[in-house]
């Protein structure tokens, strides 16, 4: 699942089912007191009734013919690309869902899209398979720009900004953290701190592309300025996902 926030907030959703689903996000909700009413518990504020729906379907994408694991947004590139069980990437316009292209399909070995992130300052589209240990970056136009089996089965892959450019930051089981170019995928560099912390779950970028955030094994959270500058790091209650 992923969430933007372009003019209005919207979640993007892929199933097993094959299926895609773009989702627009209502007002301010009181989600605990909702779960309480539905599940017929008592609630602390008045009935949400009459209130809009918290998800509303906006449209169905369709085209995958095998279940979907991934999925990335983009409102800047006003795109939405899916990753598939067989390797099948999908690109699909943000605003009216129509389908753009495949890309990756084959590319990634045997493996499963296990992950997508859309580039957009780069008008490319970068596919992972955990299983084939591969990595693809490819325009949204569909030319390859790079192929490459980096060795490692990575949990994530965000966009981040570097003195002004963009790359992408991908980190493993191992507590690994790459910082890679677009365009050819070669490792740049290696952030150190994560390491003490027995693995990197996930990872997200601020807005502003320069301050990078990572999800812990051991539930810590971790804050990275650019050029990997330590900002803070903590135990959360409970682990990070």
């Amino acid at each position: 699942m992923h969430c933007a926030q372009p003019r209005r907030p919207f979640l993007v959703s892929g199933s097993l089912d094959g299926s895609v689903v773009t989702w627009s996000i209502g007002g301010a909700h009181n989600v605990r007191d909702e779960m309480l009413e539905l599940f017929g518990g008592a609630t602390l504020t008045a009935s949400s009734a009459n209130k809009a729906p918290l998800l509303t379907v906006l449209r169905y994408l369709s085209g995958h013919r095998a279940g979907v694991v991934s999925v990335a947004v983009s409102s800047q590139a006003g795109l939405v690309a899916s990753g598939a069980t067989d390797g099948r990437v999908l690109l699909h316009t943000l605003q009216t869902g129509e389908l753009v292209r495949s890309v990756a399909h084959g590319e990634l070995g045997s493996g499963a899209a296990d992950l997508v992130c859309l580039v957009p300052g780069a008008g490319a589209v970068v596919s992972h398979s955990r299983a084939s240990r591969v990595m693809v970056s490819d325009t949204v136009n569909g030319r390859q720009l790079a192929r490459l089996d980096v060795g490692e089965a990575v949990n994530f892959v965000v966009v981040a900004t570097s003195m002004s450019l963009e790359v992408l930051v991908c980190g493993n089981e191992l507590g690994d953290v790459a910082i890679r170019r677009v365009e050819d995928l070669v490792v740049t560099r290696r952030i150190a701190y994560t390491k003490r912390y027995r693995g990197v779950r996930c990872g997200a970028c601020a807005a502003n592309g320069a301050v990078i955030y990572f999800g812990c094994n051991d539930g810590s959270l971790v804050v990275l300025s650019d050029g990997s500058e330590l900002i803070e790091s903590g135990a959360a209650e409970t682990n990070v996902d």
